[in-house]
């Protein structure tokens, strides 16, 4: 996202460089900022035979290294 227009939102597609425009929308959600959630883990660690970190659980990551994480656990189970 780039910019905000009352219903109006401007975006870049980042692999053909060309601008979007997304019209009709009251109200956008921004995901920004990454921290750490680990609290689950160590409210179960100890209590359940395997467990294991992936994604932010690990450190603040984006999408496809969680995604690559919950890959490499899948096939080590």
């Amino acid at each position: 996202m780039l910019e905000i227009q009352g219903t109006l939102v401007k975006g870049l597609n980042v692999y053909s460089n060309e601008m979007i425009d997304f019209d009709g929308y009251d109200t956008v959600v921004l995901a920004a900022g990454n921290a750490v959630d680990d609290r689950l883990y160590f409210a179960l660690k100890g209590r359940v035979a395997e467990l294991h970190r992936i994604g932010d659980c690990v450190a603040p990551r984006k999408t496809d290294m969680a995604i690559v994480d919950g890959h490499r656990v899948g096939r080590a189970l």
